[in-house]
């Protein structure tokens, strides 16, 4: 009697026991695939960040008193709206983040170099559509001979062999020329830059000019040393080697992106600007900027010598 319990009690036990590895292989294999998860279908989110990216000018320096060399690059950019790019954003095919470059600015300013006063931006915005940037590239590697700028996935080359023109001079280090007459002004003249591929304005448009054509600025500071109103009405450059002459472009061109043509703006006090001229130099040679400067203020012609 005792052994019938105990078998049938076996037999229960054995039954519950198939029972539940039977629902455990149900759940495991059979009801996933009669039940299958559904996944989510993937959301495609458009790119809004892709902007158009290109390389208008450069200019390579490779200074001896640095431990680096670097590019300033003017690039275009272009968006569906306006400009609002962090620095963060621009990579540098050595490693380099251009958001993260205060080494190498701090250096150039134990040299009193500040890439600020020579058109550096490190603020990548604009209101505008299409603008135009220059950018600080430190090149870790002297010896490189290219390198590649990258917008998150837009790159742009670089030939590091070309264009190798900086000088000390050209970023901030300068003789300060300057023409008085010692009772009504002063210009003080402290640079000279190549500011081609920068939007020309005339009459407040847009002025289209060639291709060919290569745009100069002369940075100026002008003083009245008596406290009347004098303006710059006419500039012209004249260059030592070859005594070619430019003629400044007139006051009807107001400004380009970044600086503003001295030209008929008047003062009392003082005010900065920029004298521009144009040339045709479609091989792109190397321009100097030795020669004589001569500015017309308030009817009277006074040239001073300048070596920049």
């Amino acid at each position: 009697m005792r052994d019938k319990k105990t078998r049938s009690l076996i037999v229960t036990l054995v039954v519950i026991v198939f029972v539940l590895m039977m629902s455990l292989v149900y759940f495991l294999f059979f009801n996933d695939k009669e039940n299958p998860e559904i996944p989510d279908d993937p959301i495609v989110i458009p790119n809004e960040d892709i902007v158009d990216y290109d390389l208008v000018n450069y200019e390579v320096y490779d200074l001896n008193e640095l431990s680096f060399k670097f590019v300033l690059v003017d690039v275009r950019i272009k968006d569906k709206e306006a400009i609002n790019i962090s620095l963060s954003e621009f990579t540098t095919s050595d490693g380099t983040n251009l958001n993260f470059v205060s080494d190498e600015i701090s250096e150039l300013a134990d040299f009193s170099v500040f890439l600020g006063k020579v058109g550096v931006d490190f603020d990548i915005e604009s209101n505008d559509k299409s603008a135009l940037f220059t950018l600080f590239v430190p090149i870790k590697n002297r010896s490189e001979k290219e390198i590649d700028l990258f917008l998150n996935d837009s790159k742009i080359t670089i030939d590091l062999t070309k264009n190798i023109t900086g000088t000390a001079i050209k970023i901030g280090i300068s003789h300060n020329e300057n023409i008085t007459d010692d009772e009504t002004f002063r210009i003080f003249v402290s640079a000279a830059i190549d500011i081609t591929g920068e939007a020309l304005y005339q009459n407040n448009e847009i002025s289209t000019y060639p291709s060919t054509a290569q745009l100069m600025a002369f940075k100026l500071v002008l003083e009245s040393l008596n406290e009347e109103m004098i303006m710059i009405e006419e500039a012209e450059y004249v260059t030592e080697k070859n005594s070619d002459t430019f003629i400044a472009l007139d006051g009807t061109y107001t400004k380009t992106e970044k600086r503003i043509n001295i030209i008929n703006i008047e003062t009392d006090d003082r005010a900065e600007g920029y004298l521009f001229f144009m040339t045709l130099n479609p091989e792109r040679e190397k321009m100097t900027y030795s020669g004589i400067l001569r500015v017309k203020i308030n009817g009277k012609w006074s040239s001073v010598a300048i070596k920049l």
